[in-house]
C-alpha cells in the first residue's frame, strides 16, 4: 500500500527524488538545509547579502539559522527572549556577522521596535524568512487584542514585512533579487481565510484557527509576488514537514499518540535540518530565482492533495485565491493601522 504520507507531485528534485520518495525518518537520505546550500553553491557564496530569521531560537529555527550563517552573509536572528536565544544559538552567533535581534511577532510594539533596530543597523535585506510560529493553542488575545494565532503567525511577519519592503526593493539585484520566505503549513487544509471575521470573535476553534493563519501566510507571500515580483521582490510559502518540535505543545495527548505510532507518520517525519531544507529551497534555490508565487513542500512545488493522502500533503485549492489575497491585504492595512 502506498504511503499517504508522500506527495504525489514527486519528480522534480532530482537526486533527491528517491530519496523523498523512500522516506524512512528523521536522518533519513533526505536533504538538510546545509545540502541544499551546497547544491545551489551557496556555502559562503553570500558575503554581500543581509538575512533576517524570525523564530531562530526553537524548532527548525536554529538550522535555518545555522544554514543562514552558513552562506558568509549577514544574519540577524529574531528571537523574543535575548538570553535564551544566546544559550540556544551560542554554536552559530558570530559577533559583528550573525547577531541576535529582540522579536516578539506577537506584539506588534515588539516587531515596530526591532525593524526600527534593524533598520539603524543595515540598509540592505535580501532575504526575509518569517519563520516564528505556534499551532491550534487555546483561544487567546495578544496585548494588541487580536487572536493569537493569526498575530504570530500571520499579522506580526506581515507589520514585519511591511516596514522592511522598501529596503527588501531596494536591495534587489539582476543577480539575486529579494524574497520573502512563509514558513506556513499544510495546516491550511484546514481552513481558507475567515475575512468576515479574521479574529474568529465567537467562532474559535483551534485547528480552524492555525488554518485560517496559516492560509493567510501563504496568501501574503502569493500577493507579494503580484504586486512586487516584476520589481524584483518575490513571496514563497512553503510546508517544512513534519518535525517534532515545541510546535506540538498544544497538540492533545491522544493525536499525539495516534501520530506516533503511526508507521507512515514516523517515516514522513524529518530531522530539523531536513526540516529546514524546504526554507533554504524557498530563500536560495536556483530554479526559483526571479520567480515566486508558489507553495513548497519537500524542497519543490507542491501539488494538489493526493486523492488516498492526508492533510499532510499538497496544497488545498483555497490557497490560490487573487480576489480573496487582496482583500486580505487591504484589511491588514487597516487592522494594523498601516498605509500602503
Amino acid at each position: 500500500m502506498a504511503n499517504p504520507l508522500i506527495s504525489n507531485h514527486h519528480g522534480k528534485n532530482g537526486k533527491y527524488t528517491k530519496a523523498f520518495l523512500e522516506q524512512n525518518g528523521p536522518g533519513d537520505a533526505r536533504p538538510t538545509a546545509l545540502d541544499i546550500l551546497k547544491d545551489n553553491d551557496r556555502i559562503g557564496t553570500m558575503k554581500d547579502k543581509v538575512f533576517l530569521l524570525t523564530g531562530s531560537s526553537g524548532g527548525i529555527g536554529i538550522e535555518t539559522g545555522r544554514a543562514l550563517a552558513a552562506t558568509g552573509g549577514k544574519v540577524y536572528l529574531g528571537v523574543r527572549d535575548l538570553e535564551k536565544g544566546k544559550e540556544a544559538l551560542k554554536e552559530i552567533l558570530e559577533p559583528g556577522r550573525v547577531e541576535l535581534l529582540e522579536l516578539d511577532v506577537g506584539s506588534m510594539e515588539s516587531v515596530r521596535t526591532a525593524a526600527k533596530t534593524f533598520l539603524s543597523q543595515s540598509d540592505k535585506l535580501n532575504v526575509l524568512v518569517n519563520n516564528a510560529g505556534i499551532m491550534a493553542c487555546p483561544e487567546a488575545k495578544t496585548s494588541d487584542g487580536f487572536e493569537s494565532q493569526l498575530a504570530i503567525n500571520y499579522l506580526g511577519h506581515f507589520l514585519l514585512y511591511k516596514l522592511l519592503e522598501q529596503t527588501l526593493l531596494s536591495s534587489s539585484t539582476p543577480e539575486f533579487q529579494s524574497r520573502v520566505v512563509n514558513v506556513t503549513s499544510a495546516g491550511h487544509h484546514m481552513s481558507p481565510v475567515i475575512l468576515n471575521n479574521i479574529n474568529l470573535d465567537g467562532e474559535y476553534e483551534a485547528w480552524k484557527a492555525y488554518g485560517n493563519a496559516k492560509t493567510a501566510e501563504i496568501w501574503m507571500a502569493n500577493e507579494i509576488e503580484s504586486r512586487y515580483g516584476s520589481k524584483g521582490l518575490h513571496g514563497y510559502s512553503l510546508m517544512p514537514g513534519g518535525i517534532a518540535t515545541g510546535l506540538q505543545r498544544f497538540v492533545d495527548p491522544e493525536t499525539l499518540k495516534q501520530w506516533g505510532s503511526s508507521e507512515p507518520a514516523l517515516k514522513y517525519g524529518k530531522s530539523p535540518a531536513q526540516g529546514a531544507a524546504t526554507t533554504m529551497t524557498a530563500a536560495f534555490g536556483k530554479e526559483w530565482e526571479g520567480k515566486g508565487g508558489v507553495y513548497l513542500e519537500d524542497c519543490q512545488e507542491a501539488g494538489p492533495i493526493p486523492e488516498n493522502g492526508t492533510l499532510a500533503v499538497g496544497i488545498a485549492p483555497h490557497a490560490f485565491d487573487p480576489e480573496g489575497q487582496k482583500k486580505l491585504w487591504d484589511l491588514t492595512l487597516k487592522m494594523l493601522k498601516l498605509s500602503e
